[in-house]
């Protein structure tokens, strides 16, 4: 049998990473009936605005672009202004619901795009959009015209890429941390616990020290003169917001997991609070709402209201 090559005395590495420069451009249109006259293939710009180091602005036709498909609709365009230029981009297009100040997705897209080049080796393409950007009727009877304004927001993110050569790659290497995992073994075990939970009728152990670290409301309850050396069992209602104290990660716990709003605990009711967000339907939607004024969520509450003005766009169906 062969014997194995000997390692390479050296060993080198590389990286390609993607820089990202992004920015946000509000297009408030005014007197939206006056713009209405200017008839089909007219349109409207923005100012002009910078994102990575590139000038853009937004084209609006408030009677659709010239083409055929665009009859009846509102057209909207992001358009690169920089002189020979080639630029690879994500732009994402939206309409504010002016009773709400939340904003509805239209399109989000990855173009390239390009200005004239002098050898015209290229050929030019310096505005993305949608022709059907909305039906001029729906627009026109909807939350987001309102007092003869729209306004429409542009998310603009420049991408570049880069290789960064390394240098010889002699480091020693360094495993990741295992201390969530120690913390849950810890709470498994019930090795040295000084406190008792019953969740639910069931009965486990923790540790006053872990518990007040991550919650000022465990801190106060558990730390304080009166608490200190008295309170050794606790009844809460699920057993989420302890295991996520532990571990911080959520597992199976993402739905009850409120109790962070109980105990203070900021980051469990955010994770939570993005699951929600996600499962917003006709079904959920009245509970969700009551739910998110309950315990101050306003991203919730951003998403139901989306849902409710624009289902399709909120779900992504």
């Amino acid at each position: 049998m062969a014997s194995a090559l000997p390692r390479p005395a050296t060993r080198t590495t590389s990286r390609c990473t993607t820089h990202k420069a992004r920015g946000t451009h509000a297009f408030e249109i005014n007197d939206y009936s006056f713009h209405r006259a200017l008839g089909r293939g007219n349109l409207i710009s923005s100012a002009a605005f910078i994102v990575g180091n590139y000038s853009w602005c937004i084209d609006f036709y408030p009677d659709g672009s010239p083409t055929e498909d665009a009859e009846g609709h509102v057209s909207v365009f992001l358009k690169l202004l920089t002189k020979k230029a080639e630029v690879r981009a994500l732009y994402d297009l939206r309409v504010v619901d002016q009773t709400t100040g939340s904003s509805c997705p239209v399109l989000s897209k990855i173009k390239m795009f390009i200005t004239k080049m002098d050898n015209g080796a290229k050929k030019t393409h310096d505005n993305w959009g949608k022709r059907s950007f909305m039906k001029i009727r729906d627009l026109e009877s909807s939350p987001y015209l309102k007092g003869d304004r729209i306004v429409i927001e542009c998310d603009v993110t420049v991408m570049g890429t880069r290789v960064l050569l390394g240098e010889e790659d002699n480091k020693v290497q360094v495993p990741p941390s295992n201390l969530s995992h120690n913390f849950g073994k810890l709470l498994e075990t019930g090795e040295a616990s000084d406190v008792t939970f019953s969740v639910e009728g069931e009965v486990f152990h923790a540790h006053k020290i872990v518990l007040s670290v991550r919650s000022p409301v465990f801190k106060e309850k558990l730390c304080s003169p009166v608490g200190k050396d008295n309170i050794e069992f606790i009844t809460i209602g699920r057993h989420a917001a302890c295991y996520f104290q532990s571990t911080a990660s959520l597992h199976l716990y993402g739905f009850h997991a409120f109790d962070g709003h109980k105990y203070a605990l900021d980051r469990l009711k955010l994770i939570c609070e993005d699951i929600l967000c996600k499962h917003v339907d006709v079904g959920s939607l009245a509970t969700l709402l009551v739910l998110a004024d309950q315990h101050d969520c306003r991203n919730l509450k951003d998403a139901c209201h989306k849902y409710s003005v624009c289902p399709c766009v909120a779900t992504g169906k």
